[in-house]
């Protein structure tokens, strides 16, 4: 094992120094900048500045409010040359200001940021390294963020219940994730993100993805244990992923010594964090009016209204024949179903000594069932959930005192509607004989003919 350990940091340092005399200038220049960026992307001032580790100033709601940025080009690594201010040879020589994005054109190259806050003569440096181009996903965790992290997350989970969902949105106002995670050239609220969470009793890994953080939720449906970690994907399309790495206590860890398990040089990757649900949400039944039955035609009950998440019901028919105390008023103030629930009501119900347990005509998938009997039908429905909690309810009475009768079409049209026909066909005499009028031409005149014979 010692051998391993010994092969591997000698492999390490045997290719930090050939990268070193291959690359010495690019090497140096871009570790000493603040940050690295990739050349040609267009970067926001506000990303910049609070990558630079700035605060906002004041109550101010932007990094700029109330300072000034400008920057330059002022070191080339390709040609390994300082460019001096207003250089013709580099467009980017000259001092801008910044107020908008910004898009570094060289790449291997250093430039100089000055920030100024409003009324200082002070100004404070920061540089950046343009990189050529990124092909593997840079995403970095920040350990000495995530201890407050996990707090956030267990103390914003205390109020979640089994109706709830755990949406990011809410846990980034009590921690944002900028304050564990980072990439080296992106803004990690703007990246691609999916959000990789276990729920209790399931040994698998469901997801959810998004354009930002703040838009990733899901379920908390049953009570017990959560797990969930974050997987990104940068502007380039490099996704981090767990390929490779071992699983362990807080995380996914890069296997630094190679030998295949947790040991105190590997070091944490992707952390996982993890919180418990414990609050039950009651399930709550709205039941509305039911509508009238009738003998011998289907009935379907649908008063029942459920909100519940993990729950079973069971239902029970009740049938009281017409007569006097058959109908119970579930509305009337003898009840006060507002103040007792359906309890008295129920109660009340089943008291009757002419009730009669009809449940086996209750076809239970479709919830239908036909009325055979004059009088009132009670359908009792108990729910129960995966937290232990219970609620009885039943409906309004269905009364099913009349046969369906269905209404025949009148087919006696002539019978009821001779008057109308006659009127009806004098008004189309008399249009035709309009139209005949109008289009017939009416015969030539002869004209009388005089011969000069007759003239004499």
């Amino acid at each position: 094992m010692k051998f391993k350990k010994f092969l591997a940091a000698a492999l390490m340092i045997c290719f930090a120094l050939a990268a070193l005399a291959i690359f010495p200038e690019t090497q140096k220049a871009g570790a000493g900048a603040n940050v690295s960026k990739l050349a040609g992307y267009d970067y926001s001032v506000e990303y910049l500045l609070k990558d630079f580790g700035l605060e906002k100033i004041g109550d101010n709601s932007t990094y700029l409010s109330g300072r000034t940025v400008k920057y330059r080009l002022f070191h080339d690594d390709g040609e390994n040359v300082d460019v001096e201010e207003g250089d013709v040879n580099y467009a980017e020589s000259a001092y801008q200001n910044v107020t908008g994005t910004v898009n570094f054109k060289r790449a291997d190259c250093l430039y100089k940021f000055i920030v100024t806050e409003d009324g200082s003569e002070e100004d404070v440096e920061y540089t950046v390294y343009s990189v050529p181009s990124v092909d593997k996903s840079a995403t970095e965790y920040i350990s000495a963020g995530l201890a407050d992290y996990r707090a956030a997350v267990t103390e914003y989970a205390a109020e979640l219940k089994t109706s709830s969902s755990f949406k990011v949105s809410e846990l980034e106002k009590k921690k944002s994730v900028d304050t564990i995670a980072k990439n080296k050239y992106f803004d990690i609220l703007n990246t691609k993100v999916v959000l990789n969470y276990c729920v209790p009793g399931s040994s698998s890994v469901s997801t959810t993805s998004g354009t930002s953080v703040s838009s990733l939720s899901f379920k908390t449906d049953k009570v017990g244990d959560y797990s969930f970690y974050y997987t990104f994907t940068d502007s380039l399309n490099n996704t981090d992923s767990t390929e490779g790495l071992l699983v362990g206590k807080d995380g996914f860890y890069n296997d630094v010594d190679g030998d295949g398990e947790i040991s105190a040089e590997d070091t944490l990757a992707i952390p996982v964090f993890k919180f418990t649900v414990t609050n039950v949400t009651k399930p709550e039944v709205s039941v509305s009016v039911a509508e009238k039955a009738y003998l011998g035609l289907e009935y379907t009950v649908d008063c029942f209204a459920i909100t519940a998440t993990n729950y079973s019901t069971e239902y029970k028919l009740y049938f009281i024949p017409e007569g006097d105390g058959a109908y119970y008023d579930k509305t009337s103030e003898e009840y006060d179903i507002e103040n007792n629930g359906d309890s008295k009501y129920i109660q009340a119900v089943l008291s009757n000594g002419s009730k009669k347990d009809v449940t086996s005509s209750l076809d239970k998938d479709s919830m239908k069932f036909t009325p055979e009997e004059k009088g009132y039908y009670y359908v009792q429905l108990t729910i129960y959930d995966d937290g232990g909690y219970s609620d009885v309810v039943m409906s309004n009475a269905i009364s099913a005192l009349d046969e369906y009768k269905e209404v025949q079409p009148e087919k006696q049209f002539l019978k009821y509607n001779t008057t109308s026909i006659i009127f009806l066909s004098i008004s189309a005499l008399s249009l035709i004989g309009i139209i005949v009028v109008l289009f017939i031409k009416p015969k030539d005149k002869k004209k009388l003919e005089i011969k000069d014979d007759d003239i004499q």
